[in-house]
Order: C-alpha cells, then sequence, then structure tokens
C-alpha cells in the first residue's frame, strides 16, 4: 500500500504484476561463514546459498530482513544476509534440487497466508474467534535454529470450511480474498484455483492422526543434525519437515540413535553431502525393536535434560550439536553429559535388539563427510549389516509385502504415522 497505516487490501488495491529473477551463482558455504555486506548473518552449519539476480538498484527493498520469503519451484526460500545492489542471497538448505538459471519469484502481488505473530495476536484480541484459523507456521529454520523449536510466524488455515464459513473470519478472510485469490487464479492446479481459500496441500490424513496427540516428532527434510525435536501439536507443519505421529519416549530415543542416524545417511536421500530425511526411506524402511524400559527412561532423560539446556544457553540444535560433534570442545559439562546421554541410547538400543556383543567404542568418527560423536566405522558397519537382514527377514515373513509404517511386524508394535515430501499430492 502506498499509505503508512493500511494494507493494500484495505484499500481496495489489487495486485498487478509478479517480480522475478533467476538464480545465478550456488556456492557451498562453511559452518561460520559470513554472508552480504558487513557479514550480518552467519551459517550455522554447511550449507548451500543461492544468488539471486536482483537487488535494491532494481526496486527490491533494501531494508528487506534475512528471513524474507521468495519462491523458487512455487516452494518457499528465505533471504540471508543484506540485499547489495544487484543481488540477493538465498537460503537453499530446503532446496537440494536448486540449479543455477532456475526461476525465483521475489514478488507476486501475494502475502500468501503466512503473517507475523504480531499480526495473528492482533487479529486474535480484535475477534477471540480468529484464533479458530490462525495458528504457528513451523519450517525446518525455526525447528533447527531457535532454542524452544518455535515457530516464528503464523499462517491463516480454513482447513476443511465452506467459503460461507471461511468469510465469518474478516480480517483473515479479507487479506486471503484480496491478496492470495488473484494469485491462486493464474495457477494450473484447478482444486487451488476452485478453492482458493483453502490452504494448499491441507493433509486430511496427517491432521486426523496428530488431533489426539499433544506432541509429534518432527525432522527437518534436508539437515546434518538428523536428530528427531518434540513439538506440540495444533500448529501447521511445513512442508519442509518429515512428522512422525508418535508420542513414545522409546521411540524418541530410537530415532536419536546412532543405529538410526546411519541407517538415515546410508539409505536416505541426499544431494551434495546434504542428508535428507525422507520417511519413506529412513522410518518405513528401518527395523525397530520391540520398545523397552530402558528405551523409553533414557529418551526421557535426553528431553529433560537437552531442553532446558538449549534454552539456558540459547542455542538452537544445529548449533548445540555442532559442539556436541566437535572434538575441540572438551571440558563443558553440559557438552559432556549429552555425549554420555547418547552413549546410553546407543546401548539402550543394542540391548533392545539383543545385539550387546557389538562394541560401539563411541568417538569422534567421520562418515560420509560428516563428523560426529558416534559408534566407531567398524560397528557402524556391523550395525548396519545386521539392520539389513532383519529387515530382509520382516519383509520375507510377510510375503515380501512391504513393512507398515510403524517397521515393526509385531501385533502390539506402536502406532506411527508418518508423513514426509513422498506424499506432496493434494488431498481433498
Amino acid at each position: 500500500s502506498p499509505f503508512v497505516d493500511s494494507l493494500a487490501a484495505d484499500e481496495d488495491l489489487q495486485p498487478v504484476m509478479t517480480f522475478h529473477t533467476r538464480l545465478i551463482a550456488i556456492k557451498r558455504l562453511r559452518r561460520g561463514e559470513p554472508i552480504g555486506y558487513g557479514g550480518t548473518w552467519i551459517c550455522p552449519e554447511d550449507m548451500d546459498v543461492g544468488v539471486a539476480a536482483v537487488g535494491y538498484g532494481d526496486g527490491y527493498p533494501r531494508h528487506a530482513p534475512s528471513g524474507t520469503p521468495v519462491l523458487i519451484h512455487g516452494r518457499e526460500a528465505s533471504l540471508v544476509g543484506r540485499v547489495s545492489m544487484d543481488m540477493i542471497t538465498l537460503d537453499l538448505r530446503q532446496h537440494p534440487e536448486a540449479r543455477i538459471g532456475d526461476y525465483v519469484l521475489v514478488h507476486a502481488g501475494f502475502a500468501i497466508s503466512v503473517i507475523d505473530e504480531a499480526q495473528a495476536h492482533e487479529w486474535i484480541a480484535e475477534d477471540p474467534r480468529n484464533a479458530d484459523v490462525l495458528f504457528p507456521y513451523l519450517n525446518g529454520e525455526d525447528l533447527n535454529s531457535r532454542p524452544d523449536a518455535s515457530a516464528s510466524r503464523w499462517v491463516i488455515d480454513f482447513n476443511a470450511r465452506t467459503l460461507e464459513q471461511a468469510a465469518r473470519y474478516t480480517a483473515p478472510f479479507h487479506r486471503i480474498e484480496k491478496l492470495v485469490r488473484p494469485e491462486r487464479q493464474q495457477v494450473n492446479r484447478k482444486t487451488h484455483r476452485d478453492k482458493w481459500w483453502v490452504y494448499a496441500d491441507k493433509r486430511p490424513a496427517l491432521r486426523e492422526a496428530m488431533t489426539p496427540r499433544n506432541h509429534v516428532l518432527s525432522f527437518p527434510v534436508t539437515s546434518r543434525t538428523m536428530l528427531p525435536t518434540r513439538v506440540p501439536t495444533g500448529q501447521i507443519l511445513s512442508h519442509a519437515l518429515a512428522v512422525l505421529v508418535t508420542e513414545s519416549d522409546g521411540d524418541y530415543a530410537l530415532l536419536s540413535s546412532s543405529p538410526h542416524q546411519s541407517w538415515s545417511i546410508k539409505f536416505g536421500s541426499g544431494m551434495k553431502g546434504d542428508p535428507r530425511y525422507i520417511p519413506s526411506d529412513c522410518f518405513v524402511t528401518f527395523p525397530r525393536p520391540r520398545e523397552t524400559i530402558r528405551l523409553a527412561e533414557v529418551g526421557r532423560v535426553v528431553e529433560a535434560v537437552r531442553r532446558p539446556l538449549m534454552l539456558r544457553r540459547e542455542l538452537g540444535l544445529t548449533k548445540l550439536y555442532n559442539l556436541v560433534n566437535d572434538p575441540d570442545c572438551q571440558g563443558d559439562p553440559d557438552i559432556d553429559r549429552l555425549r554420555e546421554i547418547h552413549v546410553e541410547i546407543d546401548e539402550a538400543v543394542m540391548e533392545a535388539y539383543g545385539w550387546t556383543d557389538v562394541p560401539l567404542n563411541h568417538g569422534f568418527h567421520t562418515y560420509r563427510q560428516m563428523r560426529r560423536w558416534t559408534i566407531c566405522p567398524e560397528a557402524r558397519v556391523e550395525v548396519l549389516d545386521r539392520l539389513l537382514e532383519e529387515n530382509h527377514r520382516r519383509a520375507a515373513a510377510q510375503g515380501d509385502a512391504p513393512e507398515d509404517a510403524t517397521g515393526d511386524t509385531e501385533d502390539d508394535a506402536g502406532d506411527a504415522e508418518v508423513d514426509g515430501p513422498e506424499s506432496e499430492g493434494d488431498e481433498e
């Protein structure tokens, strides 16, 4: 809007243009490297950044902050660092498929349905009913970088409401009608054009599975940390997160273990050395042991120790495990305790499988160009061999049928549901 105190939608102004450019470079940067003028944004981990050919000399806002969204292949990416005269840099951690020459939509006159937290609370204060359609929006960056793993933004989500029902929420609906509807009329997918007020790809099966739960486990699809985080339900989880609908402490420990990490790195997909946590590759195929009391106990321990530690030291998961996996970080009681807990997790997992004969010999070991505090290479090879053998045994017992979502053939196995990028189709 040209007016300081109102949005374009408030003045009944319609978007009439798109502003796009292309990626002109992709560069691999190391953890700790600065980006942009003054080095105001520091890489939290080894990562790819893209350079897009647009800057303040082209009319792009000079003071746009890090986190400002653009779209690559129709999916959100974030601006990192300061805007230059003729280029901007983009976080490509959630875009391993990105290539030089890819189309980048910088502005399309749409505010999509994502809003900042202050706006969400303002609308709820104006009309408490708006809380029915406003939710925290958690993405991979927030999950790995924020000490409380909370969402930094909110989203408007009318879910399965009809157009008439959605229109009762005046402020959120006004925004969607004025800023999203025109954009939706240009997309190829008929269901998105016809139901322009509905959050795209709303995953009804996942929502139904999450409804009775207080928490679920989630992994960023692309992250070298490769660890689950327990997150509350009642929020919208980004397409860049793999979601495992389970509240089991034993599952939490198992999925935090070196055996599961090694399996995920070996059999998961990835590009340029970055592993991707795809549930169909990393979770569904993983032959889980029966949950034990010890597994559940150590799952509770890692949560009880790690969460307050992250808050007290103001560290996100990535920065915390950069310390855990750094052999130069010695004598730090917090980090030493976390390493001890991961030894306890791995020992509990091996005991659950009945594989206590394998010496684990924890230390700082490198696998697929990633150095971690983990089991030794000899143990990793032996564990992967046994896991693969167990996977084949269970598949044969099922008549070569695919394993169920729990990865367990027992009737009393956990009831975890999974969701991730492999199921990104539209569900109505």
